[in-house]
Parts: structure tokens; C-alpha cells; sequence
């Protein structure tokens, strides 16, 4: 961890601009224009381009910023039919254990997220979704919109939820 209070307020900043993204990736232009934005709204002294750049080549050394090839097609926030991804729904079928968008393992144990994500085939509506799930009562509930909105907006943060 930097040492130096402006380099503190520079990753301070910068895990600003990831949190803000997450669970999308930025591209590397797009994140330093967006880290000179927050800089200077939080007006930490300017730093060069180059001073940016290595600082964020440092981060990702340390596993701070993981490098993409490709950006993942993540909706965040769930579109109007919302749809998990196909490899999502398979390995549910199968176990409790999942593979995001983002390559994470992630383990499924809400009871809530096992019944809706296999639901999530791009082909249902918010409200098609509510009249599924009230269906099955051996599930809690997802007793309001609100609900189901907050219960698939963590999926897309997790990364399961295909634009």
C-alpha cells in the first residue's frame, strides 16, 4: 500500500473508478481518463500521464486491476428481459457452483437465486418473472418488484447476467 498521502488519494481514486465500473471492465483509456476526472474533482494534485500510467501498470502487477482481452458482455444494470448466461443455467442444473462472466467461481446458496436464475432465459418480463416465482412456494418469496429488481441487480453485479 502507497505510503505517500497523494498516492494514497490516487488509489484511493482509482479502486473509486473500479468499484463504479464493477462489474464491467474498462477500457485502459476509459479508466485513465475517468481517473484524471476523479482526481480532480477530489483535487489531489495532478500527476502526469506517465505518473498515471505506471501507477495503474503497478496495480495491476499487484492483482489490483485484472486485464481483459475482451470485455465481457455484463449487463449491469439487468436490461428488461433480464438473461443469465447459458453456462450459468447449465452448471446450475448440475450443482450449487457456477462460473461468472468474469471467470469467478462463485457458489450459488440463496434459495431465491437458485429458482430465478434458471428462469432467466431473455425470455420473460419483470412481471413474467414475479408470476414464476410466486408459483413455487417451497421458495421464499419474491413478494414485489422492488424485490425482484434487487435480487437481479446482485446477479448482474456477480457477473452473471449477459447485455
Amino acid at each position: 500500500m502507497p505510503q505517500d498521502p497523494v498516492e494514497k488519494a490516487v488509489m484511493r481514486a482509482l479502486l473509486g473508478v473500479l468499484r463504479a465500473a464493477e462489474p464491467r471492465a474498462l477500457p485502459f483509456d476509459a479508466m485513465l481518463d475517468q481517473l484524471r476526472a476523479r482526481l480532480a474533482r477530489e483535487q489531489v494534485p495532478a500527476r502526469s500521464d506517465r505518473d498515471l500510467e505506471a501507477f495503474m501498470l503497478a496495480c495491476l502487477q499487484a492483482g489490483f486491476i485484472v486485464p481483459h482481452v475482451i470485455s465481457p458482455r455484463l449487463a449491469c444494470p439487468p436490461g428488461a428481459r433480464p438473461t443469465a448466461s447459458a453456462v450459468v443455467r447449465a452448471q446450475l442444473a448440475d450443482g450449487d457452483v457456477v462460473t461468472s462472466l468474469r471467470h469467478d467461481p462463485l457458489k450459488v446458496d440463496d434459495e431465491i437465486a437458485k429458482r430465478l436464475l434458471p428462469l432467466l432465459d431473455g425470455t420473460r418480463t419483470r412481471g413474467e418473472l414475479l408470476a414464476a416465482m410466486g408459483q413455487n412456494s417451497a421458495v421464499p418469496e419474491v413478494s414485489s418488484a422492488a424485490s425482484l429488481d434487487e435480487h437481479l441487480l446482485r446477479l448482474a453485479r456477480l457477473g452473471l447476467l449477459i447485455a
